[in-house]
This record gives structure tokens, C-alpha cells and sequence, in this order.
């Protein structure tokens, strides 16, 4: 096990991020309605409404991104895009990683997603770049914009505790 202790210089310095990755928020989406309902977020309402809202069509509404994120563990670095504050900005920020950081990126996914699902947007293909950026904002729009005001509020209400 691993401990790590931090003393009142070091939680001084411990800063929170201003608003939530919408990014990750994105990624991580998919991730909870590719899983059974679990824990305390399967007894809250709101989140058991909108996942009976969006789980059909999944798949199709995802399109790489149901590939690029596994049901636990690994995420491809590439999307954290921590500074973009819409999901557009975000996607077009992922595209815009550099292709051999997007190999390495992927390359750990190859024996979840198989390698044909990820080869072409690891070699940046500027075909593969684009359908990620489409594939992304659609996701998002379509499953997580009617949240996202609510996501944001109850983050920055977490962020002044």
C-alpha cells in the first residue's frame, strides 16, 4: 500500500480546479451506463432517470468514444482537456494532440478495443481527428448538456465547501 502524508505546507499549496474536465465528465459518462447500476449512484434519482433517458442508442451515439473507454481503469491522457470550459473546445482540443502521443495514448487500449477501432486515429489520421471531434460533441449534446448546468452547480457548490 502507498501512503502518502501531507502536512499544512502541502495542503497550502493544494489547489481545486475551478469548474469540472468536461471532457472526462464526457468520457466518464459513458464508462457509468456501459456499467450496471451500482452503488449510491444507482439510488439517486436524477441519475437513475437519465439513465434510463440515454443509455439506448449508447453505442451509436458515442461512436469512438464507447471504444476508448473501457469499462474500468485506463483513459486515454488525451481526453483530459482540463482548460476547455465547452465540449466543443475540449474535442477539438483532443484532436489537435500530437500523433505520437495519441499512439501512446492508445496503444494500451488495443487489447481492450482491438486494434482495428483505434489504429487509424493513432496513426492521426485527419479523417479519424474529425470523426473524434464529431463524435465527441454529439455524445455530449445529445447525453449530457441537459445536465451540465446541474453538474456545474453542484461542483461549485463541492468547490466552496
Amino acid at each position: 500500500m502507498l501512503r502518502i502524508r501531507f502536512g499544512s505546507a502541502d495542503l497550502a499549496r493544494v489547489t481545486v480546479a475551478a469548474a469540472p474536465d468536461v471532457l472526462l465528465e464526457t468520457a466518464l459518462s459513458v464508462r457509468h451506463l456501459a456499467a450496471p447500476p451500482s452503488g449510491p449512484a444507482a439510488r439517486r434519482g436524477e441519475l437513475a432517470a437519465w439513465r434510463r433517458a440515454v443509455k439506448p442508442g449508447l453505442a451509436a451515439r458515442a461512436g469512438i468514444l464507447a471504444r476508448l473507454v473501457p469499462p474500468a481503469g485506463y483513459l486515454p491522457d488525451f481526453l483530459y482537456q482540463p482548460t476547455a470550459r465547452d465540449a466543443v473546445t475540449a474535442a477539438e482540443l483532443a484532436a489537435r494532440t500530437p500523433t505520437p502521443q495519441l499512439a501512446s495514448d492508445l496503444d494500451p487500449l488495443h487489447t481492450v478495443a482491438g486494434a482495428s477501432a483505434t489504429r487509424e486515429l493513432a496513426q492521426g489520421s485527419t479523417a479519424a481527428r474529425r470523426r473524434l471531434v464529431e463524435d465527441l460533441t454529439r455524445y455530449h449534446h445529445s447525453s449530457l448538456a441537459p445536465l451540465w448546468p446541474a453538474v456545474l452547480n453542484v461542483a461549485a457548490a463541492d468547490r466552496a465547501l
